[in-house]
């Protein structure tokens, strides 16, 4: 039987469908390092490695630019977990260990990676507090807030509003795509309809409908729940509430009941 393809993201190991889906990057996804037979795949040229820092930094642009192109952490390292581990238990690291304790070399090392980022003219991503990495480890890429978006909008059976929405996402909507209404046509979803785009026809057959199922009129909360339209749809169209049960035939209803009680 074929393996589960599995995700390497900020050093852990994930099952592919535990933060899927994902955007594409190159040939591999963005903000992860995909894992195969315990090797890691290259986002440039579709190869896997083990040691995929190297391979990197001898065929592409070098490690900071790969990581910083495919939205990896800075920190990210381009190597399959299981030559860390066998790293770590060999001792692979105990050079720049003492390296490291070495004023004079960790000075010497740090004013290396100023340079390199001179160089590379490195600016940070602005609006955007973590990489695509950090995204992924949260579920809150682009692709996975789309994802999350596209069921609400199939339970809601139409495109929610940003006011059914609790703020947070919506915040996480407006920092990654712009506005809410970008993050929509991204999810190739329409605007829901504005309180003054329902026809009253269309008023009065939802509040019906409303009644036939809960046996009541809608309270407050009803109003907020997105299934029915914003209250001022039928401000405008009738003028008030009680109008609007009226023109439906509800007022009647209650009234008769009522009597007949």
């Amino acid at each position: 039987m074929k393996p589960e393809p599995r995700v390497v993201i900020k050093g852990q190991i994930f099952k592919w469908g535990e933060k899927s889906p994902y955007e594409r990057s190159g040939d591999s996804v963005r903000g992860a390092l995909e894992l195969n037979s315990g090797k890691v795949k290259c986002h440039e040229c579709g190869d896997w490695f083990s040691a995929l820092g190297v391979h990197v930094a001898a065929k592409h642009d070098g490690v900071r630019a790969y990581t910083i192109n495919h939205g990896l952490s800075v920190g990210t390292a381009l190597i399959s977990p299981r030559l860390s581990e066998h790293l770590s238990t060999t001792g692979g690291g105990a050079a720049f260990r003492r390296m490291w304790k070495d004023p004079v070399l960790r000075a010497s090392q740090i004013e290396r990676v100023k340079l390199r980022m001179k160089r590379d003219q490195y600016q940070p991503p602005k609006g955007s507090r973590w990489s695509t990495e950090e995204r992924n480890r949260r579920r809150e890429c682009r692709a996975q807030l789309l994802e999350r978006l596209r069921v609400i909008a199939e339970d809601l059976r139409r495109s929610p509003r940003g006011a059914e929405l609790p703020r947070a996402f919506v915040a996480k909507l407006v920092r990654s795509f712009g506005s809410y209404r970008k993050a929509l046509t991204a999810g190739e979803m329409l605007p829901a309809p504005c309180h003054n785009e329902y026809p009253r026809e269309v008023l009065i057959e939802m509040l019906r409908d409303f009644y036939v199922l809960n046996g009541r009129l809608p309270r407050d909360r009803d109003w907020k729940t997105g299934v029915l339209p914003d209250r001022k749809a039928y401000y405008r169209v009738f003028g008030s509430l009680p109008a609007a049960y009226e023109a439906s035939g509800l007022l009647f209803r209650i009234l008769s009941s009522n009597a007949a009680d």
